[in-house]
């Protein structure tokens, strides 16, 4: 089995000193469950987790997590480049 991770980090592309992210509590919930959940129908996951962070953060800080894990190595990996395509 595999369990796969992808950990975003805040760049400092173009002198950027802080960045805030806004969002709709019940609106971005729903929207990340859906997208978690179009992964697990699609492939074999025993667990997937997606957590995108929101508010002001700073070069360096971590913004999103995405893990996935299954018995399957390809499906781990390929679950796991979808969801951050779907976020990016």
């Amino acid at each position: 089995g595999a369990l796969a991770s992808f950990t975003g980090i805040c760049r400092a592309d173009d002198g950027l000193r802080a960045m805030v992210l806004e969002h709709y509590p019940g609106m971005t919930e729903r929207a990340l469950r859906g997208i978690a959940q179009q992964a697990v129908a699609r492939w074999p996951l025993s667990a997937c987790t997606v957590i995108h962070r929101h508010g002001r953060m700073l070069p360096g800080d971590p913004i999103v997590l995405v893990l996935t894990a299954s018995a399957h190595r390809a499906a781990a990996l390929e679950a796991c480049a979808f969801l951050m395509d779907w976020l990016k």
